[in-house]
């Protein structure tokens, strides 16, 4: 369940929550025969040639990939090689699927329970050197109220050969190489085709980028691409989804130097921040520091502070280490840790400047050790900033 938090950061999507949550208290309840992953049981559609070499090949590969633990970050032998030596080294998926197909599960659970259906593997030129893979998920006998979450997803990939084994691949490559690409400082824009590119905000999307650099004395900032879409199936695309239910709105991948939106349009603030401010291993200071200098959601930082604190008015005591329990910030959109986070990380900056967020964002992971950093730089004595940090909220 490790990635579900990671959904819930980086979307402000609730069907992926409620899916999850959904998933989770059915595979608690029931216990269904193996399938898909215990067995290796795979539908394979009328369409499919299944009398082609190649395209039997192509099918022994899926199926195999399906039953060797594909949520896992391993040296998977049925994947693209370069794509596993991109992702692999930065703890992401090589899998672009993978984050978001399960459900908050895991493959071997959610294979269970869902049959893959193989609706067509077609080549993608006269030489049929690639084959693109569109697989259906269903999942049979679930309850009536499942009707609505059921199919989950419809699932794209593409297989190449190499070193004369049919190997799986993303769909990125293939789906944006007509796309438009224009660089704008350290931003390499890839833009859908049906995207409206405004470039008087890609001027103010740089100026946004040097400014921030500048507060940190970057001397530059390290390019980073940026995807631009106009809906969350245009998203799913770079995903290698056709349809996902539990769909993203936007995501970032630091470690690949990647951003792909349905939703923020030319200029992100807060998503550039998260490619120019260093990271910290500790998540409320990630996510607040972006905040602060990126806003959250559609909203600036200072309109968030402003309804958070007129949110909480009411409340007779409130801590920060009330609101850090998942039980509270998962009840909203928009998270709250990023506004109190984009509040500590204010007070640091104007305290200490550049080099106390510079402090901040080497402390460690825990509430503990934030707290203790937190504390030092702000002058505070040991435990007050639980009900500090709340309480100056408040008076917004």
């Amino acid at each position: 369940m490790s990635y579900l938090a990671g959904m819930i950061t980086k979307s402000s999507c609730r069907g992926a929550q409620v899916l999850a949550i959904l998933i989770f208290c059915w595979f608690s309840v029931y216990s269904m025969p193996a399938q898909a992953q215990g067995q290796g049981q795979m539908n394979i559609s009328y369409r499919v040639d299944k009398e082609n070499p190649d395209v039997a090949a192509v099918l022994k590969t899926l199926a195999k990939y399906l039953t060797s633990r594909p949520d896992s970050l391993y040296d998977n032998p049925y994947w693209n090689s370069a794509e596993k030596a991109k992702y692999s080294p930065h703890g992401l998926y090589f899998d672009r699927s993978a984050k978001y197909l399960y459900g908050g599960t895991n493959a071997f659970v959610f294979l269970r329970n869902y049959m893959p259906t193989v609706l067509s593997v077609e080549p993608t030129s006269a030489d049929a050197d690639k084959f693109l893979i569109r697989t259906f998920f269903y999942g049979q006998d679930l309850p009536a109220e499942w009707a609505s979450w059921n199919p989950p997803c419809i699932l794209r990939l593409y297989a190449t050969k190499e070193a004369n084994s049919w190997k799986l691949e993303n769909t990125i490559i293939e789906e944006t190489k007509n796309w438009k690409r224009q660089t704008y400082g350290p931003i390499n824009y890839v833009i859908h085709p049906n995207f409206d590119f405004d470039k008087k905000l890609a001027f103010e999307a740089v100026s946004f980028c040097d400014s921030l650099a500048a507060i940190f004395d970057f001397e530059e900032v390290p390019s980073f691409d940026y995807y631009l879409t106009n809906s969350e199936e245009e998203l799913g695309r770079l995903f290698n989804f056709d349809f996902w239910l539990s769909y993203q709105t936007h995501i970032v991948q630091e470690g690949i130097r990647e951003i792909a939106t349905a939703k923020q349009g030319v200029v992100s603030r807060r998503d550039f921040a998260h490619m120019i401010v260093p990271r910290s291993k500790n998540f409320i200071v990630n996510e607040g520091i972006a905040t602060y200098f990126g806003g959250t959601g559609a909203k600036s930082y200072r309109q968030a502070l402003a309804e958070y604190s007129a949110r909480i008015k009411e409340s007779e005591s409130m801590k920060f280490s009330q609101i850090a329990n998942p039980r509270y910030y998962k009840r909203y959109p928009n998270n709250p840790l990023n506004v109190v986070g984009g509040y500590l990380a204010e007070q640091v900056f104007q305290k200490r400047g550049p080099e106390g967020l510079q402090r901040l964002i080497s402390c460690g992971v825990s509430a503990e050790e934030l707290f203790k950093t937190s504390e030092e730089l702000l002058g505070l004595e040991a435990g007050e900033l639980d009900s500090w940090i709340m309480n100056a909220i408040m008076e917004q």
